[in-house]
């Protein structure tokens, strides 16, 4: 069964989530992720592996769970998984929904999330897990909420509108649905208003007007034709009218009962009292009549209360507090959804007159709204406060008169809302205002409003500061007599903003009682409620002090372009346009040329043809970036010779950190060019004395591999001439002969052949296997190094190993190194001489270890081993070049060569970038 079951699922799966497959998962993230995974085997149901948060989730450990087997948690029967699938296909759904058993025995339903996935080459069963308990919960408790509200409207034969004023369109609940008949959840107003008497739309469109206009209670009765059978029925409606939103909410309920045995009765008594006056005898008729009249409208009282009795159910749901009080205003009931949100326990209020529980203050205020109410029959609405634990509450309370039939009152109900949030709202937009005009009123700033006529309709007092308190009787103005020219200007700006719609910045000029000021004023449109360009608003900052220090700059500035032409170094400078307007003397002295000549782009003219395009470039880009830069190029002198400078540029700013442009100095590079060269010369010497001595070297490593070719060469040569003198030298003894001597001049050539590669210099770089490199190199000394005793070994990984750079060069290091350990093994006479080279990658470096047991170099010397001359050999057998060319040609292939003492003797490195 396990094995259909997967089948089916793997089939499913493949239908559903074919785009989410994968080949493999990340074991790391598998293992600590915080959401719950299993890896399932498709064919057997097994579990293969469970991270932490399912093990978690589950109750069981890691290694309980490899064990187990998907059936031992999913509690679901084959039937029921295969119609969650069918399901999952049919809804379009990446996920299914299972009920999996904890190893507490409880049951949770859940979402599972699958793919297929590949692990270690096995096919498994991707899934994540979501506990979707919780929000089950809430959705059968919001299902258990609509039910009943449902339940209520049916119970109490009522219903619940939304009226949208703007669109004229009503949003009806399903109570008002099955009053109305109407199949539908909305109905615009004239559609609706074509089933009600014409009588009755004057009177719905009075009220609604009157709550919109005036507050007054919106409660009507009104007659309506039913769709279906044009059936004429009564209904009562009352609504309330939210202004944010500008739309009525109400509550309608059928009333044709009631009407219906009103209207009886009024027909009876006319019925009645028509017939005590002409059929006396009828008398017990009618008395019976009357009887069973008086138990109709008891069934009709009976019916109300219950109905009033929903109703009040209803009342309870409504998250407003309710209370009610008698004709004296003891309270006798009360409604509330959260008991918790009242101040004042019920214990310290009911059956208490709201005089004894409430403080004085709220207290006076219910009693003259109940004044207002018998007066004026309206509905009275007041707010106030309340404190608790030191904690402020503000209610709105909605206080109306209860009225029994006998038109008598029967009592109060007082509807109480909570208000605390809107009423701090409002507290903290009254302290933002009083901060928002304490703010113009300190502000030192210039503050004018200008009308669509370009009138000054308000001013902060430090305007009235700066024209000496007399331009309040310019309000209402378009200029004032105080400073014409600044007027002039400001009334400019203020047309210019209504002209364009757009912010405009000016600048005034004003000489009050402390001197000359300058301002910058900004002047900015205003909008009114319905987004028009009302009035604009003038904000002047004095700008004094910065004009001020702009001056002083602009003093300090040309101050310190005098210091700079005394600079030895060449200093020039560009304004905003990128083009020069100052060159120091130095610069004119070192090129020879007057400031006249250097003008615009003609102070570039004396640098190199070979580096003016890459100058241009380079300062055009830096120039539009506004950022530094550097550059060298060569600059023609005043005697015609070139000389090589380095210029270093960056841009420059004011104290408004506005870009006033560039400043740049020259560097005379000439000597150090110079000297740079001559150590390139001295270089190209050393390296050339570094060939010389390593071809000494090679000679004799060719001598001692030619001979033994030359030994057999000569042994050879007596061979022919004995069997000669003998008389055997036949045709085919003599071909041996001749094919040995041959054999031996060949290795002979060879050996010349591989030597010369040596001494040729690679052009480029190109990719090499060191293995190979390092081989060639043992077979140019192996001879000389075993007929001096010495043991050479080599190892080294079976994959090759390839690097870029050199190889001739990198052969000569390795020969330079061979040829310090013969020697320093010959000096010191060792027993056992051995070089032991060890080829290894590591990471993506590959490096060549070449180790010696000749007892190391000297801790003091290790410092300066890699110095031009520095030698350890006595005086005549060492130049001291070539470990440092050598180190020069392992850098030149961005490498490194090393050296460190081991326990036997020294121990070289050489290090390169494998390439792959």
């Amino acid at each position: 069964m396990i094995r259909k079951i997967t089948t089916i699922l793997l089939t499913q799966l493949l239908l559903i989530t074919v785009a989410q497959a994968t080949s493999g998962i990340e074991i790391g993230m598998f293992r600590d992720h915080n959401a719950i995974m299993l890896l399932i085997d498709p064919r057997d149901g097994s579990i293969f592996d469970a991270n932490h948060a399912a093990a978690t989730f589950y109750g069981y450990q890691r290694s309980d769970m490899r064990q187990m087997n998907i059936e031992q948690i999913n509690t679901l029967t084959p039937e029921e998984v295969q119609q969650e699938w069918s399901l999952a296909e049919q809804e379009n759904r990446n996920y299914f929904l299972f009920r999996h058993r904890l190893a507490s025995g409880e049951v949770r339903p859940v979402e599972v999330y699958s793919s297929l996935v590949e692990v270690n080459g096995k096919n498994l069963l991707y899934s994540i897990i979501h506990d979707i308990s919780q929000r089950e919960e809430l959705n059968v408790e919001l299902a258990q909420s609509e039910t009943r509200l449902r339940y209520a409207e049916q119970v109490a034969g009522i219903g619940h509108w939304t009226l949208d004023l703007q669109a004229m369109e009503y949003q009806l609940s399903q109570g008002s649905q099955e009053l109305l008949q109407i199949p539908y959840e909305s109905i615009f107003y004239e559609e609706l208003k074509a089933k009600i008497p014409q009588h009755y739309q004057k009177e719905l469109s009075d009220s609604r007007q009157k709550l919109i206009e005036e507050g007054i209670p919106y409660n009507t009765t009104f007659a309506y034709h039913l769709p279906s059978s044009d059936k004429l029925i009564y209904l009562n409606t009352h609504a309330r009218y939210d202004a944010a939103s500008h739309s009525l909410f109400g509550i309608i309920h059928d009333i044709t009962d009631f009407t219906n045995v009103q209207q009886e009765q009024q027909r009876q008594r006319i019925i009645f009292t028509f017939l005590a006056i002409l059929v006396i005898a009828a008398q017990l008729a009618i008395i019976l009549f009357l009887v069973h009249m008086q138990r109709q409208k008891k069934q009709a009282q009976a019916r109300l209360q219950e109905r009033e009795a929903k109703l009040s159910g209803l009342i309870q749901s409504i998250h407003d507090q309710i209370f009610i009080t008698d004709e004296e205003g003891k309270v006798t009931e009360y409604y509330i959804a959260d008991p918790q949100e009242l101040i004042i326990k019920p214990q310290d209020f009911m059956h208490h007159h709201f005089s004894q529980f409430l403080p004085p203050n709220v207290s006076d205020l219910f009693e003259h709204a109940i004044r207002k109410i018998l007066e004026e029959g309206e509905p009275q609405q007041l707010e106030y406060q309340l404190t608790n634990d030191d904690k402020k509450r503000f209610y709105s309370a909605l206080v109306s008169e209860m009225r029994t039939i006998n038109n008598t009152t029967k009592g109060f109900i007082a509807v109480v809302r909570d208000i605390t949030k809107r009423a701090e709202a409002q507290s903290q937009l009254q302290q933002r205002e009083r901060q928002l005009r304490s703010l113009l009123e300190n502000t030192p700033d210039l503050i004018m409003r200008f009308n669509s006529q370009g009138r000054l309709t308000y001013h902060n007092p430090s305007v009235s500061f700066l024209f000496a308190n007399n331009l309040p009787k310019y309000l209402g103005g378009t200029s004032c007599d105080e400073d014409i020219e600044m007027c002039d200007l400001l009334q400019e700006g203020v047309a210019d903003v209504f002209a364009k719609q757009k912010p405009v910045t000016v600048e005034l000029s004003h000489r009050g009682i402390f001197g000359m000021h300058h301002f910058e004023c900004r002047i900015t449109p205003e909008l009114d409620d319905a987004g028009n360009f009302s009035s604009v608003l003038a904000i002047s900052r004095d700008i004094t002090e910065r004009r001020e220090n702009e001056q002083e700059l602009l003093r300090a500035h040309n101050f310190y372009l005098t210091m700079l032409d005394d600079f030895p170094t060449l200093i020039w400078r560009t304004n905003t346009e990128n083009t020069c307007d100052y060159l120091n003397t130095t610069w004119l002295e070192f090129t020879g040329c007057s400031f006249n000549d250097n003008s615009h782009d003609a102070w570039l003219r004396n640098i190199h043809p070979d580096d003016t395009t890459r100058c241009r470039q380079v300062r055009q880009h830096a120039f539009q970036a506004r950022e530094r830069y550097q550059l060298e190029y060569r600059l023609q002198r005043h005697d015609c010779e070139y000389a090589h400078m380095w210029e270093i540029g960056r841009p420059i700013y004011d104290l408004s950190q506005r870009y006033r442009g560039f400043i740049g100095s020259c560097h005379d590079l000439t000597e150090q060019r110079r000297s740079e060269e001559q150590l390139a010369e001295k270089d190209r010497l050393i390296l050339a004395q570094s060939r010389q001595a390593a071809m000494g070297e090679m000679i004799g490593n060719i001598a001692h591999q030619w001979r033994q070719p030359l030994t057999s060469l000569s042994t050879t040569i007596e061979e022919i001439q004995d069997a000669k003198e003998y008389g055997e030298l036949s045709d085919e003894y003599f071909q041996e002969l001749s094919n040995k001597a041959h054999s031996a001049i060949e290795f002979m050539s060879r050996t010349i052949d591989d030597f010369r590669n040596f001494f040729q210099p690679d052009k480029e770089k190109r990719t090499f296997n060191i293995a190979e490199v390092v081989q060639d190199a043992i077979n140019i000394v192996e001879a000389s190094f075993a007929n001096n005793g010495i043991s050479l070994k080599f190892s080294s990984e079976d994959a090759p190993i390839g690097c870029l750079g050199y190889p001739n060069e990198y052969a000569q290091v390795v020969l330079n190194i061979f040829s310090n350990a013969k020697d320093i093994l010959l000096e010191r006479k060792i027993a056992d001489p051995q070089v032991h080279i060890h080829l290894h990658t590591q990471q993506d470096y590959c490096r060549l270890c070449i180790e010696d047991n000749g007892g190391g170099i000297p801790p003091e010397h290790i410092p300066h081993i890699f110095e031009p001359y520095f030698t350890t050999k006595e005086q005549g057998k060492g130049t001291g070049i070539g470990l440092y060319m050598s180190k020069n040609i392992v850098e030149s292939m961005n490498g490194t060569l090393k050296v460190h003492n081991t326990k036997q003797g020294a121990c070289f490195t050489i290090e390169l970038k494998c390439e792959v």
